[in-house]
């Protein structure tokens, strides 16, 4: 893994690759971006957005037929409301390898308070 310092957090990536004869996936690589603090006056503030694509073999899988891919996306912001208390956004879009499925897209919201 590589990572890059940034004013306000980290460019990092992530490139592996697997044995093809017992593994289904080939190769994966990953990238994204983190830190904190991006708005004036947001210190405590924390996001991240990342970018994922792994290299599938199609005849490894026993039970589906999967596309010879699969990619993903996860972008979200955490807004420091309190030292207590943090409300998350997240977005996330999968391209799922499976033929026949829709893509998957997820918007969640998380509120935490800690004491």
């Amino acid at each position: 893994m590589v990572s890059i310092p940034l004013a306000h957090g980290s460019l990092f990536s992530r490139v592996a690759f697997a044995d093809e004869d017992t593994n289904p996936w080939k190769f994966n690589a990953s990238v994204g971006i983190g830190g904190r603090g991006l708005l004036p006056q947001r210190d405590d503030d924390v996001f991240g957005a990342g970018y994922y694509y792994s290299d599938l073999d199609p005849d490894r899988f026993t039970v589906i037929e999967p596309d010879d891919s699969e990619q993903g996306v996860e972008v979200f912001y955490n807004l420091a409301i309190t030292p207590a208390t943090r409300l998350s956004f997240d977005f996330q879009w999968l391209d799922t390898p499976i033929p026949g499925l829709d893509d998957a897209y997820l918007f969640a919201a998380r509120l935490q308070t800690s004491f």
